[in-house]
């Protein structure tokens, strides 16, 4: 079996520093806010443990940034999270958590060359059938970067070839660290102003780190997408088909590729949003993707609460490749006291390999806030999913609720506390838990 070198650097930081190396000098005129802030939060059961239940507080300074700039030649959105927790009771290690999201566009010639990057930096489990503990948690690091090139054909039509690098690194897992390597070229005809039609063809090799020789794919993509935008709604549909090559296994799977995203602003308060997807991802292609399609559901987390990442279980992170389908539909309102989502969704993953991780899962999220005061906001969040397991025989219902109060001293200082329970009940013994804790905190924003 071949064995790559392991890698002795540490990708996040390596990976995040390279996107700020790209930004170009009119960047320098991009807003930019941050927060820096104190959070104290106490939980009666911080190791999530059905029998042995241990109470902790953690300590933690946090720093929050987003970065953001549009025009002609630059876009730029990047928004970061920055903690170190201390344990008081010592429970586990002090230990520093980051969170980043961005993705960058610089059009160095307009219409013909663009540099392209992403990034994501994200909190996940190790295990997603265990507790989501500080004990259970690493850092998952996914950088794609590439140049693209246009070519016009005619005034209606566009030519464009995407090529990619990614690069995939986990704090735990090693199996999981990668390098993808993709081209992409696409035809574009605008059909009218508010139509579009493209014609994309796509190949990617990815090489792991380790055990390569049994997850080593080749990845070829063919399909169509019909983009439309009114004053009030925007939809977007690819439908075409996938062909993956396990090249050291000599074994192919193919099926079609079908992705849908709906928007819909009936009127000034209210939106609704409806996504489809049917396809094969991998766990580090799923984190891009999710990046900006309504297919994957993002779960909201308290302002106050020091922990991060999404307590309700996502993918796991392991090389293999699995075919999914999700839907979700969300309705958001936007008033002038009452901000609120609705958010129901289901899916279904099925690994090629390693079938312990097959699962069908249904959801339903909600998130808002009450604007009580001028100054003060009532929030509030909920959160309920359920995962069942067929090859384990084992089904697991997660969860969520939360309530937070904040109060605006003045445009730069706040203060927040926050109530939150969560809970798991599970058909295999030993897996249930409660958890309570409270959250205090102090923010000053620039």
């Amino acid at each position: 079996m071949a064995v790559r070198n392991k890698r002795t650097a540490p990708k996040p930081t390596l990976c995040a520093a390279a996107l700020a190396a790209l930004l170009p000098v009119p960047a320098l005129a991009a807003r930019f806010d941050y927060q820096v802030g104190l959070g104290v939060l106490h939980s009666d059961n911080i190791n999530l443990s059905q029998a042995d239940e241990r109470s902790d507080t953690i300590v933690a300074p946090r720093f929050r940034f987003d970065l953001d700039q549009h025009g002609p030649a630059l876009d730029l959105d990047l928004a970061g999270d920055l903690q170190y927790l201390t344990y008081q009771e010592n429970t586990y290690a002090d230990d520093w958590r980051g969170e980043v999201r961005g993705d960058m566009e610089w059009r160095l010639s307009p219409d013909r060359f663009s540099l392209f990057a992403r990034e994501t930096l994200s909190q996940q489990s190790v295990d997603t059938l265990q507790a989501f503990t500080p004990g259970n948690q690493q850092q998952i690091n996914v950088f794609e970067a590439g140049p693209t090139f246009y070519a016009r054909l005619g005034k209606t039509t566009k030519a464009q070839l995407d090529l990619r690098y990614t690069d995939s690194y986990a704090e735990e897992t090693a199996s999981f660290n990668s390098a993808r390597y993709s081209a992409a070229a696409r035809l574009q005809r605008d059909f009218s102003g508010v139509t579009q039609g493209l014609v994309n063809v796509e190949a990617s090799r990815i090489e792991y780190d380790q055990i390569s020789s049994l997850y080593d794919y080749d990845r070829y993509d063919a399909y169509l997408t019909y983009r439309r935008e009114l004053a009030s709604a925007t939809l977007d549909i690819d439908a075409g088909y996938t062909r993956l090559d396990q090249r050291n296994l000599n074994q192919q799977a193919s099926g079609p590729l079908l992705r849908a995203d709906l928007s819909w602003t009936p009127g000034a308060r209210g939106t609704f949003r409806v996504g489809f997807s049917d396809q094969f991802a991998d766990a580090a292609q799923d984190m891009l993707l999710n990046l900006d399609t309504a297919t994957g559901t993002v779960i909201p987390v308290l302002p106050g609460d020091p922990s991060l990442g999404s307590v309700i279980p996502g993918i796991q992170i392991i090389p293999d490749v699995f075919r999914e389908q999700r839907a979700n539909a969300s309705w958001t309102y936007t008033g002038e006291r009452l901000n609120l989502t609705v958010d129901p969704y289901v899916g279904r993953l099925r690994y090629e390999q390693q079938d312990t991780f097959d699962q069908d899962l249904q959801g339903l999220q909600l998130v808002g806030s009450w604007q009580l005061r001028q100054l003060t906001t009532l929030s509030f969040m909920a959160n309920w999913q359920r995962r069942d397991f067929d090859t384990v025989s084992r089904t697991d219902t997660d969860k969520l609720a939360g309530i937070g109060l904040a109060q605006r001293f003045s445009r730069r200082w706040s203060a927040r506390l926050d109530l939150l329970r969560r809970e798991r009940s599970s058909s295999i013994q030993g897996q249930n838990y409660t958890e309570n804790s409270a959250i205090v905190s102090v923010t000053y924003r620039r």
